[in-house]
């Protein structure tokens, strides 16, 4: 999983890294729940 954020010159409010973490902590429970459920292969 990659997060990139965007040029923050122009992202003076940081929304947009708002978002990105809100987006990385989502991806982390679902990696979590598939974990704890047996459906996530070790890569």
């Amino acid at each position: 999983m990659d997060v990139v954020e965007v040029a923050t010159s122009y992202d003076q409010s940081e929304i947009t890294a708002l978002a990105a973490a809100h987006i990385a902590r989502d991806m982390l429970c679902l990696m979590r729940n598939k974990k704890a459920e047996g459906k996530l292969q070790a890569v």
